[in-house]
């Protein structure tokens, strides 16, 4: 029973990882993986990965990449919910009058 636990603990691993969006393959090296969050070539192995995860240059490289989404996302909340709030449309309507 432990060792069907253990690996589905890997295989949990190894599917956080692969799902995580900052780890690509490095193309004709089938043992290398490249992080786009630290813009650095690693060894594919499931510690290796797991240990860098840990380190502070990735670390700070994933916080810096989750605020960057975070505030595209506020950017385009705000965006349509202004473009299509009937308030906004009164301000748009009035000044394309007021120009003319």
């Amino acid at each position: 029973m432990e060792d069907l636990l253990g690996v589905m603990f890997k295989v949990r691993v190894h599917i956080r990882i692969l799902l995580s969006g900052w780890l690509k393959g490095v193309p004709g090296q089938p043992t290398r993986a490249y992080c786009s969050f630290c813009e650095k070539s690693l060894h594919a192995h499931r510690l290796s990965l797991l240990k860098h995860t840990c380190t502070l240059k990735h670390t700070k490289a994933a916080q810096k990449n989750f605020a960057q989404k975070v505030v595209a996302l506020l950017f385009f909340f705000f965006f349509f919910f202004f473009l299509f709030s009937d308030k906004w449309k009164g301000v748009l309507a009035f000044t394309i009058v007021e120009a003319v």
